[in-house]
């Protein structure tokens, strides 16, 4: 939370306050220390003598060519992918279920352009975007993403909406001159919305595939960053050196598992017909 140096402890040198080193105990005689019980970060271990350093009791997963802790490395990798898959599932979610929708709802020009724009967009690759753009930043990345990838949620709404409108119900609704927004919260949102959520998992992990393949290839949404598709490249670059690989294979595995538990969950509350 903060950042020490060793002059706030009545050190002579304003240094970053390294708590393990015999001057840190030496600072900290009259104090006691909680440690965490695996004591790495995401900078490199300075102490380490040999980078590249197989898996021991220090480090369990060994070290990367700079004296990072890979299972460290892994663990953040992981976290960061996943969050920002998440992210950019929801917001494909949330764009292309309006536009399915709004498609569905009117019908007539108003699906025929909608429908246009699905197959324009759908046919520009993703991947091709990014690359045309070497310096990208996040926000034209993430923009970049949403723009090719809403596709999918789009043509599933507005099929479940067409076929929607046809029921009793919608066509009641509709001779009864019910507003629009009001039946699309009445009557379509608690029919889409467990159809959607059975798909987040599943789409999670193509956005989460594809995000990590474009790292491998060195093409990365935040290069500063852990990640895993790198990590793998790195294992490629140091074959030597099986436990990067093993690394992935636990950050892949812990966030399959989640993605499955997940949609899991999901598929309890669509309703059986």
């Amino acid at each position: 939370m903060t950042q020490y140096l060793e002059t706030d402890f009545g050190g002579d040198v304003p240094l970053k306050m390294d708590y393990q080193s015999p001057e840190g105990n030496i600072l900290l005689k009259e104090a006691w220390v909680l440690n965490a019980p695996y004591p790495y970060g995401l900078s490199p271990d300075y102490k380490t003598p040999h980078h590249l350093e197989s898996p021991s009791k220090s480090h369990w997963l060994g070290t990367n060519d700079i004296g990072q802790d890979i299972l460290v490395y892994a663990l953040h990798a992981a976290v960061l992918s996943s969050l920002t898959s998440l992210i950019l599932t929801y917001l494909c979610l949330w764009s292309g279920s309006l536009l399915g929708v709004v498609a569905g709802l009117y019908g007539g020009s108003v699906d025929i352009t909608i429908m246009w724009l699905k197959e324009l967009c759908r046919s520009v690759p993703f991947a091709f975007l990014v690359i045309l753009i070497p310096k990208h930043s996040f926000g034209l990345f993430m923009v970049l993403f949403t723009c090719t990838q809403w596709t999918k949620y789009a043509q599933l709404c507005r099929n479940k909406t067409y076929e929607l409108c046809h029921q009793p119900f919608m066509l009641d609704a509709s001779h009864n001159k019910m507003p629009l927004w009001q039946r699309y919260c009445q009557h379509i949102l608690p029919h889409l919305s467990p159809l959607c959520r059975s798909q987040i998992s599943y789409t999670w992990m193509n956005y989460l595939a594809m995000i990590e393949s474009l790292a491998y290839f060195d093409i990365r949404m935040y290069p500063d960053l852990p990640s895993l598709g790198f990590l793998i490249q790195q294992s490629k670059m140091h074959p030597q050196a099986i436990w990067m690989m093993t690394a992935c294979a636990i950050g892949f595995g812990m966030v399959g598992c989640f993605a499955l538990y997940f949609s899991r969950q999901k598929e309890k509350d669509i309703p059986v017909p």
